[in-house]
């Protein structure tokens, strides 16, 4: 018996958290099961994860199309691959490729996940008016696709406010690759190499420099606490980048803030700091966040649905919550950081239960399984 394909359709392998998770899912998927393939709707930007993508082996291939080709040509580019590929269920992600999926709900099973709440996301990342323009759009979209799945239960719940009725796949993390150094000496190792004192307190923030991640307000924050013997490491890159830049400018010499743009490897950053902090005013299910926690570190995190799931779902022991846009309340969690954080309590325990990549592959391959039984019967 022939093995299914599952056609994984996206814009881009852009680096971003999306574009992680759906590697997870392909790279942990039963082959013996399932046969991956991966269509892009678009040529690869510079930032691409396609490198990691083609590590795996899979067969793949992109219609190169420019995001206004997509609407005039996307629909007929699509049923040719499909036709050409034939598989057993297409899953997307995105608003270009649920967009096209839309037209294909009669000819082939179809799951799409969903990894933000667009009113939420899209007015701060593109504008008030085209972001409220993508939103609609992807919502409308989302209604009327079959199997949406929410990459948290916050997402889900969100949802539900615009008619969108979704399961619940959490997202996972690669626990293998997030893990704690196994020593102290490693550890201290590890700050020397990147130039960090043994005896600081660091803070690290990972994630792009963008509104909706509101990195300036991490940096007001971070001087209005006034730590001895700490330091701010924000790993990312953006728009905002040049903002920030004059934001540290203005501070005193002595703030020992460190913006170091995007890194390929932010592992050993996590491994060696004490805290992650993040100021987000909206997520799916936080990639950071998750592989922070793996690598041991707790967490200060705005008070949003999606960090609020994480910390529920786990512990209270593994970090704070302050109010989101709230600089002088993300101070005093700063300040009080040391002291109401357990050390001997460690997150990386929870995220193992909870959140690990493999519980995440499993539900959906469940989930594919339970959408080719039903469409056998159906036939």
């Amino acid at each position: 018996m022939k093995t299914p394909i599952i056609l994984y359709a996206v814009s881009t392998l852009r680096r971003s958290g999306p574009t992680q998770q759906l590697l997870y899912i392909i790279k942990h998927i039963n082959l013996r099961k399932f046969q991956p393939y991966l269509l892009t709707l678009s040529q690869e930007p510079e930032d691409s994860m396609n490198r990691a993508f083609q590590e795996l082996d899979i067969p793949g291939k992109s219609l190169g199309l420019s995001r206004l080709m997509t609407f005039v040509r996307g629909k007929k580019c699509f049923l040719k691959a499909i036709q050409d590929i034939n598989p057993a269920i297409l899953h997307t992600q995105g608003i270009r490729a649920d967009a096209i999926a839309l037209h294909l709900r009669d000819k082939l099973p179809i799951v799409t996940t969903a990894r933000n709440n667009p009113y939420a996301d899209y007015p701060r990342k593109f504008g008030n008016l085209r972001g409220n323009l993508m939103a609609r759009s992807h919502v409308s979209t989302l209604r009327r696709l079959p199997n949406v799945v929410g990459c948290g239960s916050s997402i889900s719940e969100e949802l539900k406010k615009y008619n969108i009725f979704s399961h619940f796949i959490a997202n996972g993390v690669d626990t293998d690759r997030f893990a704690p150094v196994t020593s102290s000496q490693e550890r201290s190792y590890l700050r020397e190499t990147l130039g960090l004192s043994l005896l600081s307190t660091v803070f690290v923030v990972v994630g792009s420099l963008i509104p909706r991640k509101d990195p300036l307000l991490i940096i007001d924050a971070f001087s209005r606490a006034k730590l001895e013997n700490a330091v701010l490491v924000i790993l990312g890159g953006g728009y905002l980048e040049q903002a920030c830049k004059e934001a540290l400018e203005k501070l005193p010499s002595s703030l020992n803030i460190r913006l170091l743009g995007q890194i390929s490897d932010v592992r050993p950053w996590l491994c060696c700091a004490d805290a992650l902090i993040s100021a987000s005013w909206a997520e799916g299910l936080p990639n950071s966040v998750l592989e922070a926690m793996s690598c041991g570190l707790h967490v200060i995190l705005s008070d949003i649905p999606p960090h609020r799931e994480i910390i529920e779902k786990t512990s209270s022991k593994v970090g704070n919550l302050f109010p989101p846009g709230n600089a002088e309340m993300l101070a005093m969690a700063l300040k009080s950081w040391s002291i109401s954080c357990d050390n001997s309590f460690s997150p990386r325990q929870l995220i193992l239960q909870h959140f690990s990549v493999q519980v995440m592959a499993n539900a959906y391959q469940s989930l594919y399984e339970k959408m080719l039984e039903a469409e056998k019967k159906e036939h």
